[in-house]
């Protein structure tokens, strides 16, 4: 599980913390704070770990924040694995598209895994440390990619930052589309037939019970399967079948969602969790996303209905404040640990408090408290 993470120079993320973190946790802040930015900083780290020194399209070096003359951007993550807390730190150089001086260690101090001087490896053993001369490798992303890792500590690392997941705004239009099978969902909900199809019997049944809660009127959902390999969703209500094209958003949405409690990702992100979905089941849909199987869940929300199905601890323990200075950077708080909200929490149910809170007003006031540049009508430049 993850429990923090710490960037500098990511986009707005100059100087950039989330700390805490529980296995559910809720962004939420105005347009143009920040939150779209946190989601393609955990997609990023993800690709690293894949070998991928280029995400979306980008340059890399579109990813450095504006202004800065650094060329690398500096990345902690702090983990919990079977009881034992560690770290991945590294930076990422963005003319190389990889990561320099990675290291993993114990919050004892104690080093699994470092690199030194970018050209000598060197790896903790039970005895004596095991040195190796990397100079000659050429990789992108992080070093974890390209090496075969023995170490069940090493590795565990590893594939924890591997099945980082983050999904953006999920596309009806990509939901409907025919696709081939694969074993993971696309970052706009492209693939959905072919991931479902994947499915053994045991897991498709239980992901049908579970989606009966939400429209009990469905009876199941089918496969089509077509030439070449491409496959079709088809969902049966009433004894009639229904192709993808009159299903509804909102159903389309929850499927997808719900259908990643069987995928291989550890730490799942969604993006505006109740976009396109029906008021009267979110208090379903937030019920289960904060019990998700074996799964690490965060999810930006604007809706303070979302909020209000959280009860008063787990609102203090899970909701991120995101907001933004004069300069454009992101910063984050706990949004019920700050005292007016808190207070307001004493009477109030979490949504209720958030609706009662000017957002704007707040990040002024800690800004000032944090002597920070302060937002004002002028600020621009602003990331979603």
């Amino acid at each position: 599980m993850i429990t923090g993470i710490k960037v500098r120079n990511f986009k707005s993320l100059s100087d950039f913390s989330l700390l805490d973190l529980p296995p559910f946790s809720c962004l939420i802040g105005l347009n143009g704070s920040g939150k779209t930015t946190v989601l393609q900083l955990f997609d990023f780290i993800g690709q690293l770990m894949h070998g991928r020194g280029e995400m979306r399209g980008w340059n890399p070096t579109e990813l450095i924040t504006g202004g800065s003359r650094a060329r690398t951007i500096h990345l902690t993550v702090s983990l919990l694995i079977d009881d034992k807390h560690l770290s991945w730190h590294g930076a990422f150089n963005v003319d190389k598209k990889r990561m320099e001086n990675e290291q993993i260690r114990f919050d004892n101090g104690s080093e699994l895994f470092k690199v030194e001087a970018g050209r000598t490896l060197v790896m903790q053993g039970e005895n004596n440390p095991d040195r190796k001369d990397i100079a000659f490798l050429n990789y992108q992303g992080s070093l974890l990619s390209s090496l075969k890792i023995s170490d069940p500590w090493i590795l565990s690392v590893k594939n924890e930052l591997a099945s980082l997941k983050s999904f953006d705004l999920l596309s009806p239009a990509s939901l409907r589309s025919a696709s081939k099978k694969s074993n993971e969902l696309g970052l706009g909900g492209d693939g959905l037939p072919g991931f479902l199809s994947q499915l053994d019997s045991e897991q498709s049944e239980s992901l049908m019970n579970t989606l009966s809660q939400f429209y009990p009127r469905l009876q199941a959902f089918e496969i089509k399967r077509r030439q070449f390999g491409w496959k079709n969703l088809l969902i049966k209500e009433y004894q009639r079948t229904v192709q993808t094209g009159h299903i509804n958003d909102g159903l389309l949405r929850i499927l997808a969602i719900l259908s990643q409690r069987y995928s291989s990702s550890g730490f799942l992100f969604f993006d505006e969790i109740e976009n396109g979905i029906n008021q009267e089941i979110v208090q379903k849909l937030v019920e289960q996303l904060q019990n998700f199987r074996d799964k690490q869940l965060m999810v930006t929300t604007h809706s303070a209905q979302v909020l209000n199905y959280l009860n008063d601890s787990a609102a203090r323990k899970s909701v991120y404040l995101l907001y933004q200075d004069i300069e454009g950077l992101t910063h984050a708080r706990k949004f019920y640990d700050i005292p007016a909200v808190s207070e307001l929490l004493e009477f109030m149910g979490p949504g209720q408090a958030m609706s009662q809170t000017n957002l704007i007003e707040l990040a002024t006031q800690l800004c000032q408290k944090d002597d920070l540049p302060q937002n004002d009508d002028k600020k621009s430049g602003t990331e979603a």
